[in-house]
């Protein structure tokens, strides 16, 4: 179930929030169920992904740390890498997720080992009501396709980043968290997938790693 793959990565999900740079992601063939394991479908309890159950339990545990001073900031972005092209899924404009302005967006990391994506849509977000509300609106922008494999498949590297920064009053401790959740596009063989034309370009794409 939903829960049960919870479960098995949630102290990672409580790592982010104690500091630590955290990465977790669905890698496999079209069709094998990555987006429904990532993102599933919120509306209903048992059938939420490990995204909107990783935010749920962030902003939980945020609120009962509340009583040992600490206080959290929270910011997201979401990104899909669609034909080596970045595009922002977070845009206000689906204008310009399409028409790319792809080349503005630059992966960049600094000295503290953390990565950037210039120009990329950051949003505050104080509650889980708010982050599923972006949630919804980068949905509606991601890339989907028609393969032999699957009627709506993701064709899309998508990754959402949830930055925690935290600090505790009483002892003046600081903590800089990040949660990386990514559902990677399908990885199965051209001959399976019956890709022809852009799902053969999408196919063929290769993923450049973030640096995490």
């Amino acid at each position: 179930s939903q829960e049960d793959v919870f479960t098995e990565i949630s102290q990672l999900v409580q790592s982010a929030l104690d500091g630590y740079k955290v990465c977790i992601f669905a890698y496999g063939q079209t069709g094998s169920g990555k987006t429904h394991t990532m993102m599933g479908n919120p509306e209903f309890n048992d059938q939420k992904g490990l995204i909107p159950r990783s935010l749920e339990q962030i902003f939980q545990t945020s609120q009962c740390l509340m009583s040992q001073g600490w206080k959290y900031k929270m910011q997201a972005s979401m990104l899909e890498i669609y034909n080596e092209t970045i595009r922002d899924l977070l845009a206000t404009s689906r204008t310009s997720i399409q028409d790319g302005a792809a080349s503005k967006y630059n992966i960049k990391h600094d000295a503290n080992g953390n990565t950037q994506v210039s120009d990329l849509t950051i949003v505050d977000v104080r509650s889980i009501n708010e982050v599923s509300s972006l949630l919804k609106r980068a949905a509606q922008s991601r890339s989907v396709g028609k393969t032999q494999m699957n009627e709506e498949s993701s064709r899309s590297h998508c990754v959402f980043t949830l930055r925690i920064f935290g600090v505790n009053e009483g002892t003046d401790q600081q903590v800089q968290g990040v949660l990386n959740l990514i559902d990677l596009a399908g990885s199965e063989r051209l001959n399976k997938s019956g890709a022809t034309g852009d799902r053969l370009k999408e196919t063929q794409v290769v993923c450049y790693p973030f640096v995490l």
